[in-house]
């Protein structure tokens, strides 16, 4: 589905994703000018941002979502962009983890959660880390 880092892979046996979105944004000024339509200038383009969101199941395949979330955190923690490659074998380059939320219910004796939904959210880096 989708690697980040050298450390996390979302696949379907642990912590599948039910939705990955893209969002890339072009910056354009206006230009007043008197009795004709405002000039529009292309100033560049904000970083694109990834955003996924997904559920796991603690009880899925002998609970192999538990803890997925907290390797999520531990890697967002280190502050280094990491390489994302989709399933596909796209790399898309050096990311950031900007953000992560997760809702947990259906608690299972002890406290632990049955599920978690989660929202990833990422900012592309660069090519490169240098």
């Amino acid at each position: 589905m989708m690697g980040i880092g050298e450390s996390f892979v979302f696949a379907i046996s642990a912590s599948a994703y039910n939705q990955l979105q893209r969002s890339d944004e072009w910056r354009w000024v206006e230009q007043a000018r008197f009795a004709q339509n405002d000039a529009l200038q292309l100033t560049g383009r904000p970083n694109p941002t990834i955003t996924v969101t997904g559920k796991i199941h603690a009880l899925f395949l002998d609970g192999c979502g538990v803890g997925q979330l907290d390797k999520l955190r531990a890697l967002g923690n280190t502050g280094n962009p990491q390489q994302v490659v989709l399933g596909t074998g796209e790399v898309l380059g050096f990311w950031v983890i900007t953000a992560l939320t997760d809702n947990q219910s259906k608690f299972l004796i002890g406290g632990a959660p049955k599920v978690q939904d989660f929202t990833l959210a990422l900012k592309y880096y660069g090519e490169s880390i240098s």
